[in-house]
């Protein structure tokens, strides 16, 4: 599970989808702390988002998570932080 983490921002979408997917289904508590961190460190804000919305997927996404992406520097992280800050 934790090695399916590090997809969510690979550069092809169907890897970062592809382990989104599976992530979720498989509902692994092992993997909501690696999420976190690369809700926050990853490198492309594709994978900050996904990070995010996985965690969303699996129950985990609190408070602090959407506030600290709602500060990201990439429009599209803040965009994705507001849509979920309304869930």
């Amino acid at each position: 599970t934790v090695d399916l983490v590090p997809l969510l921002d690979h550069a092809n979408a169907w890897h970062r989808e592809t382990a989104q997917r599976l992530l979720i289904e498989r509902n692994d508590a092992a993997a909501v702390e690696p999420l976190k961190e690369l809700a926050v460190e990853a490198r492309t804000p594709q994978g900050k988002v996904h990070a995010l919305w996985t965690l969303n997927g699996l129950g985990k996404l609190d408070r602090d998570q959407v506030a600290t992406a709602l500060k990201d520097s990439h429009p599209r992280v803040c965009e994705q932080a507001i849509v979920l800050s309304e869930r």
